[in-house]
Protein backbone atom coordinates (compact mmCIF):
# COMPACT_ATOMS: atom_id res chain seq x y z
CA UNK A 1 0.00 0.00 0.00
CA UNK A 2 1.42 3.39 -0.95
CA UNK A 3 -0.89 5.55 1.18
CA UNK A 4 -2.47 4.78 4.52
CA UNK A 5 -5.76 6.53 5.13
CA UNK A 6 -6.99 6.94 8.68
CA UNK A 7 -9.32 9.14 10.68
CA UNK A 8 -8.52 10.98 13.89
CA UNK A 9 -11.00 13.02 15.87
CA UNK A 10 -10.36 16.10 13.74
CA UNK A 11 -8.51 15.02 10.61
CA UNK A 12 -8.54 12.60 7.74
CA UNK A 13 -4.86 11.52 7.68
CA UNK A 14 -3.08 10.52 4.47
CA UNK A 15 0.17 8.84 5.45
CA UNK A 16 2.57 8.33 2.56
CA UNK A 17 4.82 5.27 2.45
CA UNK A 18 8.59 5.24 2.11
CA UNK A 19 8.65 6.09 -1.60
CA UNK A 20 6.75 8.89 -3.27
CA UNK A 21 8.19 8.90 -6.77
CA UNK A 22 7.14 8.84 -10.38
CA UNK A 23 6.81 5.07 -10.07
CA UNK A 24 3.96 5.19 -7.56
CA UNK A 25 2.25 8.60 -7.66
CA UNK A 26 -0.45 7.21 -9.95
CA UNK A 27 -1.18 4.43 -7.45
CA UNK A 28 -1.31 6.97 -4.63
CA UNK A 29 -3.79 9.12 -6.51
CA UNK A 30 -5.96 6.11 -7.30
CA UNK A 31 -6.05 5.21 -3.59
CA UNK A 32 -6.92 8.76 -2.58
CA UNK A 33 -9.54 9.46 -5.26
CA UNK A 34 -12.50 7.86 -3.41
CA UNK A 35 -11.67 9.82 -0.26
CA UNK A 36 -11.23 13.07 -2.19
CA UNK A 37 -14.63 12.59 -3.83
CA UNK A 38 -16.19 12.70 -0.35
CA UNK A 39 -14.71 16.20 0.03
CA UNK A 40 -13.06 15.93 3.46
CA UNK A 41 -12.91 19.20 5.37
CA UNK A 42 -9.70 18.75 7.36
CA UNK A 43 -6.86 16.69 5.97
CA UNK A 44 -3.40 16.03 7.30
CA UNK A 45 -0.81 14.99 4.71
CA UNK A 46 1.86 13.08 6.64
CA UNK A 47 5.24 12.95 4.88
CA UNK A 48 7.22 11.81 7.92
CA UNK A 49 7.82 8.22 6.71
CA UNK A 50 9.09 9.17 3.24
CA UNK A 51 12.59 7.96 2.42
CA UNK A 52 12.58 8.76 -1.31
CA UNK A 53 10.70 11.58 -3.03
CA UNK A 54 11.12 13.16 -6.45
CA UNK A 55 9.47 16.02 -8.29
CA UNK A 56 6.51 13.81 -9.28
CA UNK A 57 5.88 13.11 -5.60
CA UNK A 58 6.22 16.79 -4.78
CA UNK A 59 3.75 17.63 -7.55
CA UNK A 60 1.23 15.15 -6.16
CA UNK A 61 1.48 16.60 -2.66
CA UNK A 62 1.22 20.16 -3.99
CA UNK A 63 -1.81 19.25 -6.13
CA UNK A 64 -3.47 17.61 -3.12
CA UNK A 65 -2.85 20.72 -1.01
CA UNK A 66 -4.42 22.95 -3.68
CA UNK A 67 -7.44 20.66 -4.13
CA UNK A 68 -8.02 20.28 -0.42
CA UNK A 69 -7.67 23.97 0.33
CA UNK A 70 -10.46 24.68 -2.14
CA UNK A 71 -12.70 22.32 -0.18
CA UNK A 72 -11.62 23.08 3.35
CA UNK A 73 -8.32 22.93 5.12
CA UNK A 74 -5.15 20.93 4.60
CA UNK A 75 -1.94 20.69 6.56
CA UNK A 76 1.33 19.02 5.61
CA UNK A 77 3.34 17.40 8.39
CA UNK A 78 6.65 15.68 8.25
CA UNK A 79 8.25 18.41 6.17
CA UNK A 80 11.00 18.32 8.79
CA UNK A 81 11.89 14.90 7.33
CA UNK A 82 15.44 15.37 5.97
CA UNK A 83 14.71 13.77 2.59
CA UNK A 84 11.61 15.89 2.03
CA UNK A 85 13.29 19.03 3.34
CA UNK A 86 16.23 18.67 0.92
CA UNK A 87 13.85 18.58 -2.06
CA UNK A 88 11.90 21.55 -0.70
CA UNK A 89 15.14 23.47 -0.22
CA UNK A 90 16.35 22.70 -3.74
CA UNK A 91 13.17 24.19 -5.18
CA UNK A 92 12.87 26.89 -2.50
CA UNK A 93 9.40 25.58 -1.85
CA UNK A 94 7.13 25.90 1.18
CA UNK A 95 3.74 24.35 1.71
CA UNK A 96 1.01 26.82 2.66
CA UNK A 97 -0.32 26.39 6.16
CA UNK A 98 -3.88 27.53 6.67
CA UNK A 99 -4.47 25.63 9.91
CA UNK A 100 -3.83 27.33 13.19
Amino acid sequence: MTVSISQTADFQVFGFSKDLTIFNVHDCLEQLQPVLEKRPEKVLLDLSEIEDIDTAGLQLVWWLVLQLQQQGMAKVTGADNGVVQRLLDIYQFEFPDNLE
